[in-house]
């Protein structure tokens, strides 16, 4: 049975909620080792891009996903809001032949 935020809809098939996905996000982010995490990925990444790992922590991870939470919740209040503008302007009717203007 699928758990809330989630629902299987076919062979293999999940869809996923911004909610789920951020709860899950933030969840994996507290279970990761971070000390190990930055001892074992500097192989897999060029000499120059290195600097950058000293800043994986928790609180750097977790901080950056409130931001993806944050940017989630704008985009979709920002779809809903178009959608309803949307179905303003397009109920408007559409006039085949021009107004005749009285003169």
């Amino acid at each position: 049975m699928a758990k809330e935020g989630r629902s299987l809809t076919g062979p293999m098939m999940l869809s996923v909620t911004p909610d789920w996905y951020i709860q899950t996000l933030r969840s994996r982010i507290k279970e990761i080792d971070w000390a190990v995490a930055r001892q074992n990925v500097p192989r897999f990444i060029p000499t120059r891009e290195q600097d950058g790992i000293a800043l994986w922590n928790r609180d750097f991870f977790l901080y950056h996903a409130d931001q993806l939470a944050r940017y989630l919740i704008l985009e979709r209040f920002t779809i809903e809001v178009s959608r309803c503008s949307t179905k303003k302007t397009s109920r408007l009717p559409r006039r085949e032949k021009p107004l005749r203007t009285l003169v």
